[in-house]
Formats: structure tokens, C-alpha cells, sequence
């Protein structure tokens, strides 16, 4: 077994662990997890560290369409984004495909203290459907 492999094993795992235990709408009091959806799409997610840090946080996703079958090879985009400061992040996020549905975004950097939005588009550019989860970095 590759470590590719292994690691797609572990974080989908992890991701099965966390949103069985989940188990309701909305989002925890500091953002760090929760459930969206849009017309096409559910999404649950899970940030760490918990709550969102200043830094380096990786995000984990599971998307399935609305008849709640997971959603492989998903064009996503993340973007971070302080309106306060009128500026996004220092870093690209590099997203992940660990396994059906299940997504890991890595170097979701928030480099200040105070309210980020980050924006989550599913779906290619001509059709992304958006959500955004408010975040305040301590």
C-alpha cells in the first residue's frame, strides 16, 4: 500500500469520525466546523487547528450533490479574504482529492488576527456555486 494510500485511508477516517459525531445543522460558535449547501451542493467541513489560528490551517471538506451521493474529481476553489483590510491571503490554498467527496485544503494561511471570510466555490468557474465561512483569528 502507497503512502498516497495510507493517507487518503487515515483522513477518510478521520472525516467519517468527525461527521458522524457532527450530526446537525449550522456551524460550531467559532466557525471552525459545520454544514453549507447551495442548490447543488451539501458540504460539511472541519478546520484545524480549532478554532482557526494565525497561520498555516487546513481545512477538510465532504461534498455531496442533494441526493447525498459524494462528489469526486470537484473543481474547488478557496480563497481567504480580511475585508477589514481590504486584502486576501499571503498564500494559495493547494486542495486535495483524498478519496469520493473528501477534500483536503492545505496552506490556508491567515497571516493576522481578526474576521476572514473564506470563500469556497464548487464546481467549474462558469458554473461555481459559492458558500463562505466567517472566521475570527485570535
Amino acid at each position: 500500500m502507497n503512502f498516497r494510500r495510507i493517507v487518503s485511508l487515515v483522513w477518510t477516517l478521520a472525516l467519517a469520525l468527525f461527521f458522524a459525531a457532527c450530526g446537525s445543522e449550522g456551524s460550531s460558535a467559532d466557525g471552525s466546523e459545520g454544514e453549507l449547501s447551495t442548490d447543488s451542493y451539501e458540504l460539511q467541513y472541519s478546520l484545524e487547528p480549532s478554532p482557526a489560528q494565525v497561520g498555516e490551517n487546513m481545512l477538510m471538506l465532504s461534498v455531496k450533490d442533494t441526493d447525498g451521493e459524494p462528489v469526486a474529481a470537484l473543481p474547488i476553489r478557496v480563497e481567504a479574504w480580511m475585508e477589514a483590510h481590504g486584502h486576501g491571503s499571503e498564500a494559495t490554498p493547494e486542495i486535495m482529492e483524498m478519496s469520493d467527496g473528501h477534500y483536503h485544503v492545505e496552506n490556508l494561511v491567515l497571516q493576522m488576527p481578526g474576521v476572514w471570510s473564506i470563500t469556497i466555490e464548487l464546481g467549474p468557474e462558469e458554473e461555481a456555486e459559492a458558500v463562505s465561512i466567517e472566521l475570527n483569528v485570535e
